[in-house]
């Protein structure tokens, strides 16, 4: 008994993409497509609607292949999630001195991130038992 080979949807087996005329590879579709398609979108958004904003169309940037404009974004955005980011970016794209340069801030916000943290709970916090012992022993 004989099997038949699978049927292949003739729009796929040209080259096109499946529910669409244009061709697989066209311009404005795939991946690149996508992600400018997303960017417009969140840039369409109010500010204070999207988490992260900035950080996002960043993202956005690098997959539609914009990632000079991604670096320059995160260059200009503060905390730890952009120089992490950019750091990331830079190690893709072979520049790694500059990541390196980036990496310090991240440790430097870190221990300003702890520092406030720890004046904020008044030294040794609100635990006495977390404080040193200086009771003379018997």
């Amino acid at each position: 008994m004989a099997v038949d080979p699978p049927r292949r949807c003739p729009a796929t087996a040209r080259g096109r993409d499946p529910g669409t005329r244009r061709p697989r590879n066209a311009g404005g579709g795939g991946a690149a497509g996508r992600a400018r398609e997303a960017i417009a979108q969140v840039e369409a958004l109010p500010a204070d609607e999207v988490d992260d904003r900035e950080l996002t169309i960043a993202g956005l940037l690098a997959q539609d292949g914009r990632v000079e404009e991604a670096i320059a974004l995160l260059r200009r955005l503060p905390g730890t999630r952009a120089a992490t980011d950019l750091a990331e970016l830079l190690i893709s794209q072979d520049r790694f001195a500059e990541a390196v340069a980036v990496i310090p801030d991240v440790a430097a916000q870190r221990r300003e991130k702890e520092k406030a943290a720890s004046e904020s709970k008044g030294g040794w916090g609100s635990d006495p038992c977390s404080a040193p012992n200086t009771a003379p022993l018997e």
